[in-house]
């Protein structure tokens, strides 16, 4: 009886264990994608791109990083190479597929440059900072805040007596929906950031055989992303 009881909890926590780690798997690709071929990463990851030409950084407003590699890809979007990397990059080629990652390992102090630029065609990653959108870039045509349930806020507070007293607030939960110039939909966290008329640059991150969206706001030094969720 103890060892059937033993099993089923154990059951019982790998499911839970399972669940727990599929809430950022998000879809699923038709295959493992570091097992598919340059061409069949062109045709089914969305925001994979060309690069068409190389030029280099004017500086940004504070006159840093002048004279870096600035990647320019098929779609207009521009992105600059870390200095670090410059390196690296000055091996890679005109034609090269590749695909914007956002960062996401730990840091201490200010990160510059948020993403990284997948080089399906070399199997390599560089660090890099978004400095201009797509040619044909995305918008935000309207917000919209949308309550997903709430959360108890405790909270102590000094009474008539002067006696600590624990006071309890439903709090709202909301998470915004985004309606994009091309016809999408996403969900994201609310942040109030993301408001009408602000150009976006999705992208995509993999994990292997599933991944997770994101989308991209402001550039430079600026810019930032955040985890999404395609509704559209």
């Amino acid at each position: 009886m103890i060892r059937k009881s033993f099993s089923f909890l154990m059951l019982a926590l790998l499911l839970t264990v399972q669940q727990a780690a599929a809430q950022d798997q998000v879809e699923a690709l038709p295959f493992n994608i570091n097992e598919a071929s340059v061409s069949e990463r062109a045709e089914i990851i969305p925001f994979c791109n060309h690069i068409v030409s190389t030029v280099l950084f004017e500086g940004d407003a504070d006159k840093n990083f002048i004279g870096d590699y600035v990647v320019v890809l098929d779609n207009g979007s521009a992105w600059k190479i870390h200095p670090d990397d410059a390196v690296a990059y000055s091996k890679w080629y005109i034609d090269d597929l590749v695909q914007p990652f956002a960062r996401t390992s730990f840091y201490w102090i200010k990160r510059e440059h948020k993403f990284m630029l997948h080089n399906y065609s070399r199997n390599e990653k560089l660090r890099v900072m978004l400095v201009s959108y797509p040619t044909v870039p995305l918008f935000i045509t309207s917000a919209q805040e949308i309550a997903v349930g709430g959360h108890w806020k405790h909270t102590k507070v000094l009474d008539g007596s002067n006696q600590w007293v624990k006071v309890s607030e439903w709090v709202i939960d909301y998470k915004r929906t985004l309606y994009l110039n091309d016809g999408s939909i996403w969900s994201i966290e609310n942040d109030e950031r993301f408001t009408t008329g602000r150009f976006i640059s999705p992208g995509i991150n993999n994990d292997g055989d599933r991944f997770w969206y994101f989308l991209a706001l402001g550039l430079q030094k600026d810019s930032f992303w955040i985890k999404a969720e395609r509704l559209y």
